[in-house]
């Protein structure tokens, strides 16, 4: 795993095979982002992974993956989306776009205001975070 200055990684999380994380990324509690690819991962900046997500593609910048959502390889996740809890995603291509279950379906909706909002939360979780002495 190749990481850089300003991730929070937590010590439970499981970072497998050629993962370049980039800047400011929040990696909670179990976890996992694998890549069985020769091919590196590609982690963009400022991304929130909560508690027990997996995630299995290459993403942008400024994405949340909120808690047991899943991401398989092949997906194109790009910047500013917000992938719900329990979601499950096998196929598609994201930008922009939040992504929830209403039942046993999955809906999406196009938002073009989550990058900003994304960028500003994840900026000031991870200062706060700094301050605390909590960054690798």
């Amino acid at each position: 795993m190749a990481t850089t200055a300003r991730c929070v990684v937590d010590e439970s999380a499981r970072i497998e095979g050629v993962v370049q994380l980039g800047e400011d990324n929040v990696v909670e509690e179990g976890v996992e982002i694998s890549n069985t690819s020769a091919e590196p991962l590609v982690i963009g900046r400022g991304n929130r992974f909560e508690a027990g997500c997996v995630v299995r593609a290459s993403v942008g910048d400024y994405n949340v993956f909120k808690a047991r959502c899943v991401v398989e390889a092949g997906v194109e996740i790009g910047s500013g989306c917000c992938v719900g809890a329990t979601v499950r995603l096998r196929e598609g291509t994201y930008e922009n776009s939040s992504v929830w279950r209403d039942d046993d379906v999955v809906r999406v909706m196009r938002c073009e205001h989550l990058l900003d909002l994304h960028r500003a939360i994840v900026t000031a979780y991870v200062t706060s975070l700094g301050r605390r002495g909590s960054l690798r």
